[in-house]
C-alpha cells in the first residue's frame, strides 16, 4: 500500500514532470505563443492575447495533472466488515481524458468492480484514482490496465474488473468523422476472469447502468 504513481506503466518522465509549476507554464506558454503565431499565422488580439497562458496552466493544472506523482490520490482503507460473505463492490465512473495520439478529448464511462478481502474503500476514492490516470495524454487500453491494477495493488486483491466505454473526438471530429463511434476496453482479474457466473453478473451490472 506505498505505492506511487511510478508503479504503473507509463510513458512519462516524472522528474520533468514533478518540476516546478511556474516554470512549466512559462515555458508551454511560449511555445503556444509560436505556434499561435508562427505556425498558424494567428494575429493575437484581446481576444487571444492571453490564450497561450490560459491554456498552459489549463495543461499543467488540469487536464494533464495526472502527469505529476504528487497528485495521485491519497487512498484510505476501511476494514471490510463482512469478510465472511464478502460480495461484489460496483461503481460507475464518468471521466474524460485526452487521446495521446492527437491531444483530443475521449470521454466516457469506467465500470469497476471488485470483490474485498481484508479492506473495502471509501466510494470516493475510486473516482479520484481514475481522474488521476484520465488526466494525461493516455491511450485508453493503458488507462483501463492502469486503474485495474493499481485497485487491486491498493485494495490487497486481485479481484478487480473494469469495462471502459469511450467515444474519441480524433474519431468523430476528423479522419472517418464516424459520431457515434466508441471504443470498449476491459480488464479481468482474479475471481472475474475465473468465474462465468461472476463475470457475467458483472457484465449485467455495467449494461443497466
Amino acid at each position: 500500500m506505498s505505492s506511487t504513481a511510478e508503479d504503473f506503466e507509463s510513458p512519462i518522465s516524472f522528474e520533468v514532470a514533478s518540476d516546478s509549476k511556474d516554470k512549466q507554464v512559462l515555458y508551454i506558454a511560449k511555445r503556444m505563443r509560436e505556434i499561435m503565431t508562427i505556425g498558424l499565422g494567428m494575429t493575437l488580439d484581446e481576444s487571444t492575447e492571453n490564450t497561450p497562458e490560459r491554456v498552459a496552466r489549463m495543461w499543467v493544472n488540469e487536464l494533464f495533472m495526472g502527469l505529476d506523482e504528487d497528485n495521485y490520490p491519497d487512498v484510505s482503507l476501511f476494514d471490510n466488515p463482512n469478510k465472511k460473505n464478502p460480495e461484489m463492490i460496483f461503481t460507475k465512473v464518468d471521466f474524460t481524458s485526452i487521446c495521446e495520439h492527437h491531444l483530443l478529448p475521449f470521454r466516457g464511462e469506467a465500470y469497476i468492480a471488485y470483490i474485498p478481502k481484508e479492506y473495502v474503500v471509501g466510494l470516493s476514492k475510486i473516482p479520484r484514482i481514475v481522474n488521476f490516470f484520465a488526466a494525461r495524454p493516455q491511450m485508453q487500453e493503458r488507462l483501463t490496465r492502469q486503474i485495474s491494477d493499481s485497485l487491486a495493488e491498493k485494495l490487497e486483491t486481485e479481484d478487480v474488473a473494469i469495462l471502459i466505454k469511450a467515444s474519441h473526438d480524433c474519431m468523430s471530429c476528423r479522419g472517418v468523422e464516424a459520431k457515434n463511434s466508441y471504443a470498449v476496453t476491459g480488464v479481468f482479474l482474479g475471481e472475474f476472469l475465473e468465474n462465468k457466473d461472476l463475470k457475467q453478473t458483472f457484465y449485467q451490472q455495467t449494461y443497466s447502468n
